[in-house]
């Protein structure tokens, strides 16, 4: 049994149009709560069920609110609020465990990026959703192969969906419905290993499409494997990590270019074929 409270109080944001002096200042205060409540049982050696109910938000960073990306420069973007709930059950057995997942979340004011009529001027602009849900479910699976190769895999699967008017069941930019990974960790020794992964996510509608339920675009699915090496000196660990490893041409972000010049969607790509080399110490 667990429960966890927050509480955040005073968003100020700070803007100044030409005709304004240095000290005026548009704030407010906002009392906002979060919660975590959970709950398991143990029914056997093999079976656990689980369950928790929670509260959460997000409150609007600096760019969220900067005032030319938000419609009007004297109106803050709400904090996003979400209640979720969650149900699961863990199998445990020699060798391997398995998890299963289900949670549904309710979500009030989502922050998002969508075309705004800016008195007759189109654009893009940072707006918080009516309301908004996610429904998905969870698996897990973990066993070993042998003594020193343990094998994991994970899948999820997800809707996101609008549900206010003019967009009701419109599916949420930016929000891939499936995703799954596949990891192989081998241990050399007590001070080696070797972990493999393989990552996978379908398409996904790309973000500031919000005006037809079927969007002017999608985000292609990919797959991507990353190489890590770990090795323990005493009390160092250093690690060599090579991400994409067979050098993939992806791309995970992606947004609807509203004036259409030079192209109707603008595409950040993901990094190709990279090393990274971390070193840790514990005194």
């Amino acid at each position: 049994l667990s429960i966890r409270r927050q509480r955040q109080m005073c968003i100020r944001d700070r803007f100044r149009e030409d005709t304004s002096s240095p000290d005026d200042t548009v704030s407010r205060n906002v009392d906002l709560n979060a919660f975590e409540f959970g709950v398991s049982k143990k029914l056997n050696d093999t079976y656990t069920l689980f369950s928790k109910l929670g509260q959460s938000y997000r409150v609007p960073n600096a760019d969220d609110n900067e005032p030319f990306s938000r419609p009007f420069a004297d109106k803050f973007i709400n904090p996003q609020r979400a209640k979720e709930v969650e149900f699961g059950v863990n199998r445990t057995a020699p060798g391997n465990r398995q998890t299963v997942r289900l949670f549904f979340a309710k979500l009030k004011d989502e922050i998002i990026a969508a075309p705004f009529d800016f008195g007759g001027f189109l654009g893009i602009a940072n707006v918080n959703l009516d309301k908004s849900e996610r429904l998905g479910v969870e698996l897990e699976h973990v066993s070993d192969l042998t003594n020193d190769l343990e094998l994991r895999a994970a899948y999820t699967y997800l809707d996101a969906s609008i549900e206010s008017e003019p967009l009701d069941n419109v599916r949420v930019p930016l929000v891939p419905s499936h995703r799954a990974q596949v990891g192989l960790n081998y241990d050399f020794s007590e001070d080696t290993r070797v972990d493999f992964l393989l990552s996978a996510q379908s398409d996904q509608r790309i973000g500031g499409d919000l005006t037809t339920p079927q969007g002017v675009g999608h985000i292609p699915g990919f797959a991507v494997a990353d190489l890590a090496f770990h090795r323990t000196f005493g009390k160092a660990k250093v690690s060599l990590s090579i991400n994409n490893l067979f050098d993939r041409s992806y791309y995970s972000q992606a947004y609807f270019n509203f004036f259409g010049n030079p192209a109707p969607v603008g595409v950040y790509p993901d990094p190709e074929r990279n090393m990274k080399l971390t070193a840790r110490f514990d005194f």
